[in-house]
């Protein structure tokens, strides 16, 4: 019901599917700079809400209401009585360079990890002065909890032979293809204008990794591609990390129930 306070919007987006400007007269002025550097241009402060505001003073916003998530849209009262602030935040849960987080364990390590004071893991409450200090084999342990400390020292070196007996190849291979001044958009075949789905997604049973060889699941992506050049190029080192893939699988449970509160706040 304050969506109209803070943005050039009067509607509900409950999907945070919306984008619209910041009002004017939260609006600030930014300094004129010469400087490529996008982290100091992004970090100017361009409203009173500048933690949302992007670089042409629009946001993407999501609305709550009180009879659709209640325990949220109280959280959001509580922090407008103390900051005076009726909006918070809503970001993905990870830093630079990590996927999100999946995992309660993801999510601790995480937390540990950065400047994050509280965490709230459905019903538990975890402040951060409370916790023993982690020291980084510590945060390595729980990042792979599940992982023998040898396999994953097997699996870089791995990753280092492939790197130093392939890349430098396919990149001179590629760089004295025709490929390089081309104006390829994508390599995969452009399926938009074909209806025939059966033969889009055809080769789907040949990417099944327990079941194919490395060999056969290389020389079927390569196949979707709509230059065969380069996939000439790319087979060796695609081929290569397959069989790694096969050498390590994963071992977590992609199938794991997710407690619906985890989306509470959708």
């Amino acid at each position: 019901e304050k969506v109209h306070e803070y943005f050039e919007l009067n509607k509900k987006s409950p999907y945070m599917l919306l984008v619209s400007p910041v009002k004017k007269s939260r609006q600030l002025p930014t300094k004129y700079t010469k400087t490529d550097d996008m982290i100091e241009i992004v970090n100017q402060v361009r409203s009173d809400i500048p933690a949302v505001t992007h670089v042409d003073y629009s946001a993407r916003i999501q609305t709550v209401e009180r009879e659709h998530h209640k325990k949220f849209y109280e959280v959001i009262l509580a922090f407008e009585k103390l900051s005076g602030c009726s909006l918070i935040v809503n970001t993905s849960f990870n830093v630079r360079g990590e996927p999100i987080v999946n995992t309660p364990m993801d999510a601790y390590r995480c937390f540990m990890k950065t400047e994050i004071d509280v965490l709230l893991l459905e019903d538990y409450c975890i402040l951060k002065e409370e916790q023993k200090t982690l020291k980084s084999e510590d945060i390595t342990y729980l990042n792979n909890r599940n992982k023998n400390l040898k396999e994953i020292e097997s699996l870089k070196n791995d990753l280092k032979k492939i790197y130093q007996n392939n890349m430098k190849d396919v990149l001179l291979k590629y760089k004295n293809s025709d490929l390089i001044n081309s104006n390829l958009k994508s390599t995969w075949i452009d399926c938009e204008y074909q209806n025939n789905t059966r033969k889009i997604f055809s080769n789907f049973h040949e990417y099944d990794v327990k079941k194919s060889s490395s060999k056969k699941i290389a020389s079927s992506i390569i196949r979707s591609w709509n230059k065969a050049s380069l996939g000439k190029i790319a087979y060796p080192i695609m081929n290569n990390l397959i069989k790694l893939s096969k050498k390590y699988p994963l071992e977590e449970d992609l199938n794991t129930e997710v407690s619906d509160k985890i989306y509470e706040m959708f």
